[in-house]
Protein backbone atom coordinates (compact mmCIF):
# COMPACT_ATOMS: atom_id res chain seq x y z
CA UNK A 1 0.00 0.00 0.00
CA UNK A 2 1.62 3.53 -0.71
CA UNK A 3 0.99 6.89 1.07
CA UNK A 4 -2.11 7.94 0.00
CA UNK A 5 -3.83 4.31 0.56
CA UNK A 6 -2.39 4.96 4.14
CA UNK A 7 -3.53 8.32 4.45
CA UNK A 8 -6.81 7.35 3.46
CA UNK A 9 -7.01 4.45 5.97
CA UNK A 10 -5.96 6.27 8.72
CA UNK A 11 -8.86 9.27 7.85
CA UNK A 12 -11.32 6.66 7.37
CA UNK A 13 -10.43 5.27 11.48
CA UNK A 14 -10.21 8.78 12.78
CA UNK A 15 -13.62 9.77 10.87
CA UNK A 16 -15.24 6.24 12.54
CA UNK A 17 -13.96 7.20 16.41
CA UNK A 18 -14.95 10.36 15.92
CA UNK A 19 -18.55 9.15 15.08
CA UNK A 20 -18.88 6.36 17.62
CA UNK A 21 -20.40 8.66 20.57
CA UNK A 22 -22.83 11.01 18.90
CA UNK A 23 -24.37 8.76 16.43
CA UNK A 24 -24.48 5.79 18.71
CA UNK A 25 -26.66 8.27 21.08
CA UNK A 26 -28.71 9.31 18.15
CA UNK A 27 -29.74 5.67 16.82
CA UNK A 28 -30.15 4.79 20.87
CA UNK A 29 -32.87 7.27 20.84
CA UNK A 30 -34.14 7.01 17.65
CA UNK A 31 -34.56 2.89 18.66
CA UNK A 32 -36.36 3.57 21.64
CA UNK A 33 -38.69 5.75 19.85
CA UNK A 34 -37.97 9.22 21.28
CA UNK A 35 -37.76 12.08 19.79
CA UNK A 36 -34.37 13.38 17.81
CA UNK A 37 -33.23 16.73 16.39
CA UNK A 38 -34.18 15.33 13.08
CA UNK A 39 -37.37 14.25 13.90
CA UNK A 40 -39.32 17.24 12.52
CA UNK A 41 -38.34 17.23 9.33
CA UNK A 42 -38.20 13.55 9.01
CA UNK A 43 -40.99 12.18 11.00
CA UNK A 44 -43.79 13.73 8.55
CA UNK A 45 -41.52 11.69 5.78
CA UNK A 46 -42.11 8.44 7.49
CA UNK A 47 -45.63 8.93 8.12
CA UNK A 48 -46.35 9.28 4.74
CA UNK A 49 -44.70 5.98 3.52
CA UNK A 50 -46.21 4.38 6.24
CA UNK A 51 -49.76 5.56 5.21
CA UNK A 52 -48.60 4.79 1.30
CA UNK A 53 -47.71 1.14 2.15
CA UNK A 54 -50.29 0.14 5.33
CA UNK A 55 -47.59 -0.23 7.81
CA UNK A 56 -49.03 0.38 11.39
CA UNK A 57 -45.06 1.04 13.20
CA UNK A 58 -47.12 0.14 16.49
CA UNK A 59 -46.69 -3.56 15.15
CA UNK A 60 -44.42 -6.10 15.94
CA UNK A 61 -42.88 -8.28 12.64
CA UNK A 62 -42.41 -11.75 13.06
CA UNK A 63 -39.91 -13.69 10.81
CA UNK A 64 -42.09 -15.00 8.71
CA UNK A 65 -43.47 -11.21 8.11
CA UNK A 66 -39.88 -10.33 7.41
CA UNK A 67 -38.98 -12.97 5.43
CA UNK A 68 -41.72 -12.73 2.91
CA UNK A 69 -41.31 -9.20 2.63
CA UNK A 70 -37.31 -9.51 2.16
CA UNK A 71 -38.03 -11.77 -0.58
CA UNK A 72 -40.91 -9.36 -1.92
CA UNK A 73 -38.40 -6.34 -2.02
CA UNK A 74 -35.50 -8.79 -3.18
CA UNK A 75 -37.50 -9.64 -6.15
CA UNK A 76 -38.65 -6.60 -7.35
CA UNK A 77 -35.32 -5.08 -7.49
CA UNK A 78 -34.44 -8.04 -9.69
CA UNK A 79 -37.31 -7.49 -11.91
CA UNK A 80 -36.52 -3.02 -11.93
CA UNK A 81 -32.77 -3.69 -12.65
CA UNK A 82 -33.64 -6.74 -15.42
CA UNK A 83 -36.03 -4.14 -17.15
CA UNK A 84 -33.28 -1.26 -16.93
CA UNK A 85 -30.90 -2.74 -18.27
CA UNK A 86 -33.25 -4.62 -21.26
CA UNK A 87 -34.50 -1.13 -21.96
CA UNK A 88 -31.54 0.90 -21.67
CA UNK A 89 -31.74 1.81 -25.18
CA UNK A 90 -34.81 3.14 -25.18
CA UNK A 91 -34.35 5.27 -21.45
CA UNK A 92 -33.43 8.97 -21.68
CA UNK A 93 -30.70 10.64 -20.85
CA UNK A 94 -28.16 8.26 -23.14
CA UNK A 95 -25.22 8.80 -24.38
CA UNK A 96 -25.93 9.87 -27.96
CA UNK A 97 -22.19 8.30 -28.96
CA UNK A 98 -20.82 5.54 -27.95
CA UNK A 99 -16.72 5.68 -28.37
CA UNK A 100 -14.02 3.16 -28.53
CA UNK A 101 -10.70 2.90 -29.58
CA UNK A 102 -9.14 0.47 -32.09
CA UNK A 103 -5.36 -0.61 -32.32
CA UNK A 104 -4.36 -0.49 -36.21
CA UNK A 105 -2.01 -3.17 -35.78
CA UNK A 106 -4.08 -6.20 -34.17
CA UNK A 107 -7.31 -4.46 -34.80
CA UNK A 108 -7.98 -4.73 -31.07
CA UNK A 109 -11.14 -2.55 -29.73
CA UNK A 110 -11.19 -1.19 -26.04
CA UNK A 111 -14.52 -0.01 -25.21
CA UNK A 112 -14.67 3.70 -23.77
CA UNK A 113 -17.10 2.39 -20.98
CA UNK A 114 -16.75 4.69 -17.95
CA UNK A 115 -15.24 8.67 -16.85
CA UNK A 116 -12.16 8.79 -16.71
CA UNK A 117 -11.08 6.35 -19.24
CA UNK A 118 -7.76 5.20 -18.36
CA UNK A 119 -5.05 4.17 -20.77
CA UNK A 120 -1.92 2.13 -19.83
CA UNK A 121 -0.76 -0.85 -17.99
CA UNK A 122 -2.13 -2.97 -14.60
CA UNK A 123 0.05 -2.97 -11.56
CA UNK A 124 -0.61 -4.17 -8.03
CA UNK A 125 -2.42 -0.73 -7.51
CA UNK A 126 -6.10 -2.39 -7.25
CA UNK A 127 -8.30 1.16 -7.92
CA UNK A 128 -5.39 1.98 -10.98
CA UNK A 129 -6.41 -1.26 -12.09
CA UNK A 130 -10.51 -0.52 -11.58
CA UNK A 131 -9.86 2.66 -13.85
CA UNK A 132 -7.98 0.90 -16.38
CA UNK A 133 -10.15 0.67 -19.70
CA UNK A 134 -7.51 0.55 -22.54
CA UNK A 135 -5.28 -2.05 -21.40
CA UNK A 136 -1.97 -1.97 -23.66
CA UNK A 137 0.08 -4.12 -22.03
CA UNK A 138 -0.34 -7.30 -24.67
CA UNK A 139 -0.38 -4.84 -27.13
CA UNK A 140 3.00 -4.59 -30.06
CA UNK A 141 5.30 -2.66 -28.08
CA UNK A 142 2.66 -2.15 -25.58
CA UNK A 143 5.46 -2.38 -22.21
CA UNK A 144 6.80 0.76 -23.53
CA UNK A 145 3.52 2.35 -22.64
CA UNK A 146 3.09 3.86 -19.10
CA UNK A 147 0.91 2.58 -16.63
CA UNK A 148 -0.98 6.07 -16.54
CA UNK A 149 -0.14 7.22 -19.94
CA UNK A 150 -3.18 9.32 -20.69
CA UNK A 151 -7.08 9.60 -19.74
CA UNK A 152 -9.85 10.29 -22.17
CA UNK A 153 -12.95 12.15 -20.56
CA UNK A 154 -16.51 13.05 -21.43
CA UNK A 155 -17.83 17.06 -21.20
CA UNK A 156 -21.02 18.26 -22.39
CA UNK A 157 -20.41 15.41 -25.65
CA UNK A 158 -17.02 16.27 -26.46
CA UNK A 159 -14.38 13.72 -25.84
CA UNK A 160 -10.73 15.21 -24.74
CA UNK A 161 -7.27 13.02 -24.26
CA UNK A 162 -4.83 14.16 -21.05
CA UNK A 163 -1.84 12.87 -21.23
CA UNK A 164 -0.44 11.76 -17.88
CA UNK A 165 3.33 10.62 -18.19
CA UNK A 166 5.26 13.56 -18.47
CA UNK A 167 8.59 11.60 -19.58
CA UNK A 168 6.52 9.41 -22.18
CA UNK A 169 4.57 11.36 -24.97
CA UNK A 170 1.21 11.18 -26.47
CA UNK A 171 0.48 12.47 -30.07
CA UNK A 172 -2.68 13.85 -31.66
CA UNK A 173 -2.53 13.10 -35.32
CA UNK A 174 1.28 13.14 -35.35
CA UNK A 175 1.27 16.33 -32.62
CA UNK A 176 2.90 16.09 -29.53
CA UNK A 177 0.75 16.91 -26.23
CA UNK A 178 1.42 18.42 -23.35
CA UNK A 179 1.47 16.92 -20.46
CA UNK A 180 -1.12 16.92 -18.19
CA UNK A 181 -3.42 19.28 -20.76
CA UNK A 182 -6.76 18.43 -22.54
CA UNK A 183 -7.43 18.52 -25.76
CA UNK A 184 -10.58 17.44 -27.84
CA UNK A 185 -10.59 14.45 -29.55
CA UNK A 186 -12.97 13.97 -32.69
CA UNK A 187 -13.99 10.41 -34.80
CA UNK A 188 -11.09 9.52 -36.80
CA UNK A 189 -8.68 10.89 -34.99
CA UNK A 190 -5.49 8.82 -34.42
CA UNK A 191 -3.35 8.46 -30.84
CA UNK A 192 0.07 7.62 -31.08
CA UNK A 193 1.45 6.47 -27.80
CA UNK A 194 4.78 6.49 -26.27
CA UNK A 195 8.04 6.70 -28.26
CA UNK A 196 7.08 3.21 -30.53
CA UNK A 197 3.74 5.21 -31.32
CA UNK A 198 1.31 2.53 -30.97
CA UNK A 199 -1.69 3.92 -33.31
CA UNK A 200 -4.78 3.75 -31.75
CA UNK A 201 -7.96 5.22 -33.86
CA UNK A 202 -10.54 7.50 -32.06
CA UNK A 203 -14.13 6.27 -33.40
CA UNK A 204 -18.08 6.25 -32.59
CA UNK A 205 -20.87 4.81 -32.71
CA UNK A 206 -22.46 7.77 -35.21
CA UNK A 207 -19.68 7.50 -37.41
CA UNK A 208 -18.82 3.71 -38.00
CA UNK A 209 -21.34 1.34 -36.18
CA UNK A 210 -20.00 -1.45 -37.31
CA UNK A 211 -16.95 -0.85 -35.33
CA UNK A 212 -18.07 -2.67 -32.67
CA UNK A 213 -17.97 -5.84 -34.34
CA UNK A 214 -14.70 -7.45 -34.49
CA UNK A 215 -12.16 -6.51 -37.15
CA UNK A 216 -10.62 -8.36 -39.80
CA UNK A 217 -7.16 -8.77 -38.02
CA UNK A 218 -5.26 -7.87 -41.34
CA UNK A 219 -6.31 -5.51 -43.90
CA UNK A 220 -2.63 -5.82 -45.42
CA UNK A 221 0.47 -7.86 -44.99
CA UNK A 222 2.29 -7.34 -41.59
CA UNK A 223 5.93 -6.79 -42.09
CA UNK A 224 7.82 -10.26 -39.85
CA UNK A 225 9.56 -9.31 -36.98
CA UNK A 226 13.47 -9.46 -37.55
CA UNK A 227 14.96 -12.25 -35.66
CA UNK A 228 17.43 -10.51 -32.82
CA UNK A 229 20.78 -11.42 -34.23
CA UNK A 230 23.19 -13.52 -31.43
CA UNK A 231 24.93 -11.93 -29.53
CA UNK A 232 28.88 -12.84 -29.53
CA UNK A 233 30.50 -15.43 -27.57
CA UNK A 234 27.83 -18.24 -27.46
CA UNK A 235 25.48 -16.57 -25.66
CA UNK A 236 23.85 -17.30 -23.50
CA UNK A 237 26.25 -18.42 -21.40
CA UNK A 238 25.46 -21.02 -18.66
CA UNK A 239 27.41 -21.11 -15.49
CA UNK A 240 26.93 -24.71 -14.76
CA UNK A 241 28.92 -26.79 -17.71
CA UNK A 242 26.69 -29.22 -19.92
CA UNK A 243 23.48 -27.30 -19.09
CA UNK A 244 21.20 -26.08 -21.57
CA UNK A 245 18.48 -22.88 -21.00
CA UNK A 246 15.24 -23.99 -22.35
CA UNK A 247 13.25 -20.98 -24.72
CA UNK A 248 9.86 -21.14 -25.24
CA UNK A 249 8.20 -19.76 -28.06
CA UNK A 250 6.66 -16.69 -26.12
CA UNK A 251 9.28 -16.29 -23.83
CA UNK A 252 12.80 -15.95 -23.47
CA UNK A 253 14.33 -17.54 -20.32
CA UNK A 254 16.55 -14.68 -18.74
CA UNK A 255 18.60 -14.37 -15.34
CA UNK A 256 20.44 -11.48 -13.12
CA UNK A 257 23.71 -11.93 -11.61
CA UNK A 258 24.92 -10.60 -8.40
CA UNK A 259 28.11 -8.28 -9.17
CA UNK A 260 28.13 -6.45 -6.49
CA UNK A 261 25.89 -5.84 -2.89
CA UNK A 262 26.13 -5.66 0.83
CA UNK A 263 26.34 -9.57 1.61
CA UNK A 264 29.74 -10.54 -0.05
CA UNK A 265 28.64 -14.37 -0.14
CA UNK A 266 25.86 -13.38 -2.49
CA UNK A 267 28.35 -11.96 -5.44
CA UNK A 268 28.16 -14.08 -8.15
CA UNK A 269 25.22 -15.68 -7.44
CA UNK A 270 22.45 -16.49 -10.12
CA UNK A 271 18.56 -15.29 -9.84
CA UNK A 272 16.63 -16.83 -13.01
CA UNK A 273 13.63 -14.80 -14.10
CA UNK A 274 10.99 -17.33 -15.50
CA UNK A 275 7.58 -15.21 -15.90
CA UNK A 276 7.38 -11.42 -16.51
CA UNK A 277 6.69 -8.89 -15.10
CA UNK A 278 9.23 -10.01 -12.75
CA UNK A 279 9.91 -7.51 -9.46
CA UNK A 280 13.07 -6.47 -8.57
CA UNK A 281 13.48 -5.64 -4.67
CA UNK A 282 14.08 -6.65 -1.04
CA UNK A 283 11.75 -9.48 -1.12
CA UNK A 284 13.80 -10.81 -4.12
CA UNK A 285 16.16 -13.77 -2.85
CA UNK A 286 19.70 -12.62 -4.13
CA UNK A 287 18.70 -9.08 -2.86
CA UNK A 288 17.60 -9.57 0.88
CA UNK A 289 18.00 -7.50 3.53
CA UNK A 290 19.68 -4.76 1.69
CA UNK A 291 18.27 -1.74 3.22
CA UNK A 292 18.98 0.49 0.75
CA UNK A 293 16.55 -1.44 -2.07
CA UNK A 294 12.60 -0.29 -1.74
CA UNK A 295 10.20 -3.01 -1.58
CA UNK A 296 9.16 -2.76 -5.17
CA UNK A 297 12.69 -1.26 -6.88
CA UNK A 298 12.20 -2.06 -10.58
CA UNK A 299 10.59 -4.54 -12.58
CA UNK A 300 12.03 -6.19 -15.64
CA UNK A 301 9.39 -7.00 -18.41
CA UNK A 302 9.59 -9.02 -21.98
CA UNK A 303 7.87 -8.55 -25.12
CA UNK A 304 6.99 -11.56 -26.68
CA UNK A 305 6.88 -10.15 -30.38
CA UNK A 306 9.50 -7.62 -30.59
CA UNK A 307 11.70 -10.13 -28.33
CA UNK A 308 12.81 -7.37 -26.18
CA UNK A 309 13.49 -6.89 -22.56
CA UNK A 310 12.81 -3.82 -20.35
CA UNK A 311 13.77 -2.54 -17.06
CA UNK A 312 11.28 0.28 -15.74
CA UNK A 313 12.44 2.16 -12.44
CA UNK A 314 9.06 1.64 -10.17
CA UNK A 315 9.39 4.89 -8.29
CA UNK A 316 11.76 3.64 -5.57
CA UNK A 317 13.72 5.63 -3.28
CA UNK A 318 17.44 4.99 -4.30
CA UNK A 319 16.79 4.74 -8.11
CA UNK A 320 18.15 2.39 -10.99
CA UNK A 321 21.11 2.95 -13.68
CA UNK A 322 21.89 1.21 -16.60
CA UNK A 323 25.45 1.22 -17.51
CA UNK A 324 25.73 3.82 -14.61
CA UNK A 325 23.82 6.27 -16.58
CA UNK A 326 20.44 7.20 -14.23
CA UNK A 327 16.79 6.39 -15.29
CA UNK A 328 13.38 8.01 -15.05
CA UNK A 329 10.56 6.02 -13.15
CA UNK A 330 7.85 4.64 -15.46
CA UNK A 331 9.46 4.65 -18.67
CA UNK A 332 10.39 1.65 -19.66
CA UNK A 333 14.06 1.37 -20.82
CA UNK A 334 15.35 -1.52 -22.99
CA UNK A 335 18.16 -3.97 -21.59
CA UNK A 336 20.43 -6.45 -23.41
CA UNK A 337 22.64 -9.06 -22.40
CA UNK A 338 25.75 -7.94 -20.53
CA UNK A 339 23.97 -4.65 -19.09
CA UNK A 340 24.72 -3.74 -15.80
CA UNK A 341 22.12 -2.45 -13.83
CA UNK A 342 22.44 -0.79 -10.58
CA UNK A 343 19.59 -0.72 -7.53
CA UNK A 344 20.38 1.85 -5.12
CA UNK A 345 24.15 3.13 -4.10
CA UNK A 346 24.80 -0.79 -2.89
CA UNK A 347 23.94 -3.07 -5.14
CA UNK A 348 24.89 -4.03 -9.16
CA UNK A 349 23.52 -6.96 -10.71
CA UNK A 350 24.03 -7.95 -14.42
CA UNK A 351 21.33 -8.94 -17.10
CA UNK A 352 21.93 -12.52 -19.38
CA UNK A 353 19.46 -14.44 -21.11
Amino acid sequence: MNLFGWLQFAFYIIVLLALVKPLGLYMARVYQGKRTFLAPILAPVERFFYRLAGVKPEDEMGWKTYAVALLLFNLVELLFLYLLLRLQHLLPLNPHQFAILREETTGKVCDIQWQPTVIGRPSTDVDHNIMLAVNVQLLPNGMTVSRRHAQITLSEGHYFIEPLAEQNPVYLNEKELDPLTKREIKPGDKLLLGRNKIVMTFLTQALQPSALKEPKLQTAPLRPIPTPVPPPVSQPVSEKKGETLFVSEENILSYLVVEKCTVSERIGQRHDIIAYPFVLGRETPILLNESEISRRHAEVTFDPRTKKFYITDLHSTNGVAINAKSIQPDIPHEISPGVIIQLGPSVIVRFEI
